[in-house]
């Protein structure tokens, strides 16, 4: 008679290394000492204090098991809040972090082994977490939602390798004191910290050769390459309008002025009918030339040449893709040359930034359009053509400017290749109509697709901030700002209020400031301002603030302000109306 398979209830938590082949190859015998030393010294406290137990290592990851949902997450967010006062003054590059997932299931026991469907969910949970983050499952969250006051990001539903059902996946965001990850940001004096997972830079790339139309060439390859990085997780990607601002200069000042390890640097050469690509991807830290090759192409085949780059540089900073990752990186849409070259005029032209040059872009994306129905890239570059029109106020009146940029994202996102940024439009279009929900779905899309994304990340935490989660809201600005240095005026305005909505009005004070310094005509600034001098008793900037917001719209009022606030919560939105009359505005 066979004997019974033992089955128990339990909460599983896997917590695996980032980057630890990397943190192995600079350093062997300092990375198995940190490693041992964190599991001494930080680990199993705080696994002891929860009532956990470890069940077994396995190579850089640990499986524990715990006796509830919340005694599991309460210490896996304890412990990741803890790693990085545990290892001092070690440099970012040589600090180890944990990726952390949690799922509560039935398990097989076999001896002090446990194994099964709900010890896979949580390593998929694993993989979908951030560098030193936490990620949980659906039952995770039931179970400890409304417990220990901790705040949640849903992620949407995911695939798991030999799963039978879609996993229901949700970020910990963090409670009160402080979100769960902010080793990314900035440090205790306001600088970029080197981030913990592989950080990069691609500077605009060099021209070699007379050909008018290569800088286009040249540009739209390494937007190509750098759209396809900004959809990994395991890699922190700086925005290519900061990038943009180090034309000319050397990669290694790009690298050093955004607090990033890597660069990737481009040679670009037209002649005729071929084209030459050559690429050096450089540590910056060590100086030394990680790789570097050579690309001689047909111009026909050169669509390909992004793909194989983009390759390259994730296998030499040894990133791990998550499940679902390969497919949104290297899913080819515009096959043919013709259409890959009008994209990279039209993108060329966009970026000129001008009434008319919009106007020229549109007709390009357009004709990529009509010449490519199946695919996504032409109507997703149109609704952003007509976003920009919408938010300028140029081309067509804004309603209009609104209904087709809303019609082109939905065409966008049902097509071949979507590559996340309708997301971001449609997210944004449908906050402007306060359909919140909408908008929040959106968001969460847009940031699951395009994880590395400054204008996703900076729109979902204006959302965020009208729906009233300020401290997520806080966490998506500073992310977007990080991926961004050379932050736009609205970025600040954003965190701005944000900042006065936490009561942290000293940092609001002197980020509408900033925000103001860089748009003398930042409205949104110079409201901030006059309702934190109300709440602090402190009028003698009033008449000033008053002058500034009625000569930049004298017909101002604040039922027409309020009416365009798409605050969830009400009673926030009078008590700054009333802040603002108290102030004298009419």
């Amino acid at each position: 008679m066979s004997e019974r398979v033992q089955r128990r209830l339990a909460a599983i938590v896997i917590a695996d290394v980032v980057g630890y082949s990397r943190l192995v190859q600079a350093d062997e015998e300092g990375t198995r000492a940190l490693f041992r030393l964190l599991q001494e010294e930080t680990i199993n406290p705080k696994l002891e204090a929860e009532g956990g137990r470890l069940i077994k290592t396995m190579g850089d990851a640990y499986l524990l098991e715990f006796p509830s949902a919340v005694a599991a997450v309460r210490c896996a967010v304890d412990i990741q809040r803890s790693l990085p006062e545990s290892q001092g003054d070690l440099p970012g590059e040589r600090r180890i972090q944990f990726r952390i997932g949690i799922n509560v299931g039935e398990v097989i026991v076999e001896g002090d082994d446990i194994h099964g469907d709900a010890v896979n969910i949580t390593a998929r949970l694993e993989r979908l977490a951030e560098p030193g983050g936490v990620c949980i499952s659906h039952s995770v969250h039931e179970q400890t939602k409304n417990r220990i006051g901790f705040e949640y990001q849903y992620l949407g539903e995911h695939e798991g390798k030999n799963l039978r059902e879609t996993i229901r996946a949700y970020r910990v965001l963090g409670d009160e004191r402080s979100p769960v990850t902010t080793h990314e940001l900035m440090d205790e004096s306001g600088r970029a910290e080197l981030p913990t997972r592989p950080s990069i830079v691609i500077p605009p790339f060099a021209i070699s050769g007379d050909a008018a139309d290569t800088t286009a060439l040249a540009d739209g390859l390494r937007i190509d390459i750098l759209n396809a990085l900004t959809k990994v997780s395991g890699l922190f990607v700086i925005a290519i309008a900061s990038a943009n601002t180090y034309r000319g200069k050397s990669p290694a000042e790009a690298a050093e002025a955004f607090a990033v390890r890597y660069s990737l640097d481009g040679n670009v050469r037209k002649a005729g009918n071929k084209v030459r690509v050559s690429i050096t991807l450089t540590d910056n830290l060590s100086g030394e030339i990680v790789w570097a090759n050579q690309y001689d192409r047909d111009l026909e085949d050169t669509f390909a040449v992004f793909d194989e780059i983009a390759a390259r540089v994730l296998l030499a900073l040894n990133v791990k893709l998550v499940m679902g990752e390969p497919a949104k990186i290297w899913h080819k849409t515009l096959k043919d040359f013709r259409s890959l070259a009008l994209l990279y005029e039209g993108i060329d032209s966009f970026y000129g930034m001008t009434n008319d040059a919009m106007e020229l872009a549109r007709a390009k994306f357009e004709r990529i359009a009509e010449w490519n129905p199946e695919v996504s890239a032409g109507p997703t570059w149109m609704a952003i053509t007509h976003w920009i029109d919408f938010q300028r106020g140029w081309n067509a009146p804004r309603e209009t400017s609104l209904k087709k940029a809303k019609t082109w994202a939905e065409k966008g996102i049902a097509l071949t290749g979507c590559d996340g940024q309708a997301y971001t439009i449609l997210m944004h279009l449908h906050l402007v109509e306060k359909d919140i929900e909408a908008a929040l779905k959106l968001g969460r899309q847009a940031i699951s697709v395009r994880p590395n994304c400054t204008a996703a990340h900076s729109h979902y935490a204006n959302v965020l901030h009208y729906c009233g989660d300020h401290e997520a809201a806080l966490h998506n600005i500073q992310l977007a700002m990080r991926f961004s240095p050379m932050q736009q005026p609205i970025y600040l305005e954003i965190l701005a209020k944000i900042y006065r909505a936490l009561g942290r009005y000293g940092q609001a004070i002197e980020t509408a400031q900033q925000a103001i310094s860089a748009n003398p005509n930042s409205m949104l600034s110079y409201l901030v301002l006059a309702s934190i001098g109300v709440i602090r008793n402190d009028r003698s900037d009033e008449p000033r603030l008053k002058e500034q917001i009625l000569q930049l719209e004298p017909s101002f009022s604040l039922p027409t302000f309020a009416e365009g606030q798409p605050y969830g919560d009400g009673e926030f939105l009078a008590k700054w109306v009333s802040e603002l009359r108290a102030a004298g505005l009419p």
